[in-house]
C-alpha cells in the first residue's frame, strides 16, 4: 500500500501539472475534478479512486521519459496494468474500459459526440472511432459496463478550469482505504 501511495505522489508531483492534452486543465485538476464529481454523486470509495486514477497511464508514460501522447491512445491499459497490482477490480476495470465506453457512447447515443471536447474527438479517432454494432453489443454485456460508462461521463465533465476538485491529500486517504482491503 505504501508503495502505491509513493508511486502516486511521485507521478502527480512530477507530471501532474502537465496540461491535460488540449484541455484547459492540468492532469491533476482533471483527475481531482473527476474524483470530486464521483464523491458529490455519492459513488463508492472504489469508484472515487477509479475516477481519480483513470488517466494515470498518461503520467506513467511521461515518467518513462516519453511524450504525453506516446502510449496515450492506450493510456487506459497502461494505467490499469499498473493499478491491478494494488487495487481491486472494482477500481481497475472502469479505468481499463473508460476509453471503450467513449467509443460505445458515440455509437449508442446519437447526441453524445456533439458534447465531446475537441481533444476527445481527436483522441476518439486514434482510439478506434465509434464501435461497430457488434462491438457495442458485446461491450454492453461486460461486467464493468455500467461503471465504465459512468466514469466516462465524469471524465467528459471534468475539464472545467477553476472547478471544485478534491484535495490530493484527501484523495490519497481514500486510495489507502481501498488498497488496504486488497491486502
Amino acid at each position: 500500500m505504501n508503495e502505491l501511495i509513493e508511486k502516486l505522489e511521485h507521478l502527480y508531483s512530477s507530471h501532474g501539472e502537465v496540461r491535460y492534452g488540449p484541455e484547459p486543465v492540468t492532469v491533476t485538476e482533471h483527475s481531482m475534478q473527476c474524483a470530486a464529481l464521483a464523491q458529490t454523486r455519492g459513488m463508492s470509495d472504489d469508484f472515487i479512486v477509479a475516477a481519480g486514477l483513470h488517466d494515470i497511464g498518461h503520467l506513467l508514460v511521461l515518467d518513462a521519459g516519453q511524450s504525453y501522447t506516446d502510449g496515450g491512445d492506450h493510456h487506459e491499459l497502461i494505467g490499469a496494468d499498473m493499478l491491478d497490482e494494488y487495487l481491486p477490480g472494482s477500481v481497475v476495470d472502469p479505468v481499463r474500459w473508460h476509453v471503450e465506453a467513449k467509443r460505445y457512447l458515440v455509437t449508442a447515443d446519437p447526441t453524445y459526440e456533439a458534447g465531446l471536447s475537441e481533444g476527445s474527438i481527436a483522441s476518439l479517432i486514434r482510439q478506434g472511432g465509434p464501435m461497430s454494432e457488434a462491438e457495442a453489443k458485446i461491450f454492453s454485456n461486460a461486467a464493468a459496463f455500467n461503471d465504465a460508462v459512468a466514469l466516462r461521463r465524469l471524465d467528459d465533465a471534468a475539464k472545467v478550469p477553476d472547478s471544485d476538485r478534491m484535495a490530493f491529500a484527501d484523495f490519497l486517504q481514500i486510495v489507502e482505504r481501498v488498497a488496504s482491503r486488497r491486502l
